[in-house]
């Protein structure tokens, strides 16, 4: 080729995508410097001084901080790593692939996930995030009230009956109506991620039933599988800040939906 191209300039554009996003004009000046190796001194003071900034942004007086070079996904999960320890709980707003993401990324890290969603194409507006940070925060008595557990029931199965088709699962879902006395938002998030659990750790042809009805003055919800799913003592915490005396959870795992053996 005889001709060389013409110099590149693209035209400016305003970009509201997740990514790629509009760069701050500091940064594109930066990017404009001379490059230094890596193991240029003048390299690692630079460094030392971004991880300084970091240590302050995530607010670490100890530990080890380090500056990844990698994509958004892995940035995303090393914020996450850094702010949440194993047991914790996160509260992940969803209306999409990186949400689901984020949520995938946080079970892995072994952290209870209260997961609020929107359909595609909206967002999870404001005040339900607030309100469960308040609820998650607060353990008040005033802050319970009383829940129909159909309604949140019929609307999980709706939403996993996909996931448990693609799968090769049979997932059934029934209820005798009532009400449980808890925090309505706590707990259809954490009741999605037990189903949501059930279901990836039952292997294909396996079951998930999962029922709901009324004992004496206690509603019990009874999550059923022939997969690993959660240990008891974890369960346990997981419900914790929604159990209360009117809400029983139990889990029953079975390899043949026979016979029982109760984990719970």
């Amino acid at each position: 080729m005889s001709d060389l191209p013409a110099p590149l300039n693209p035209p400016e554009r305003l970009l509201c995508g997740p990514g790629p996003s509009n760069i701050d004009p500091r940064v594109l000046e930066a990017m404009q410097r001379p490059m230094l190796g890596h193991l240029d001194p003048d390299f690692h003071k630079i460094l030392e001084d971004l991880i300084e900034l970091l240590k302050a942004a995530y607010r670490r007086s100890d530990g080890l901080t380090i500056a990844l070079s990698a994509s958004g996904t892995s940035g995303m999960e090393a914020g996450l790593a850094s702010l949440a320890e194993p047991g914790e709980t996160v509260i992940v707003a969803t209306c999409g692939f990186f949400g689901n993401r984020m949520i995938d990324i946080a079970r892995r890290h072994r952290l209870n996930v209260i997961e609020l969603r929107a359909p595609f194409g909206q967002a999870v507006p404001n005040d339900q995030i607030v309100e469960a940070l308040r609820l998650r925060e607060r353990s008040d008595d005033d802050l319970h009230r009383p829940v129909p557990l159909r309604p949140i029931l019929d609307g999980l199965a709706v939403e996993f009956a996909e996931p448990a088709r693609l799968k090769g699962i049979r997932l059934r879902v029934t209820s005798v109506g009532g009400a449980a006395f808890t925090h309505p938002v706590l707990f259809s998030g954490m009741l999605r991620n037990l189903i949501r659990n059930a279901i990836d750790y039952t292997p294909p042809g396996g079951r998930v039933f999962i029922t709901s009805r009324r004992c004496d003055s206690e509603q019990r919800l009874e999550v059923r599988d022939t997969g690993v799913g959660m240990r008891a003592n974890v369960l346990s915490t997981i419900f914790q800040a929604a159990s209360t005396s009117s809400l029983r959870v139990n889990r029953v795992w079975s390899p043949r939906m026979a016979s029982s053996r109760s984990r719970s």
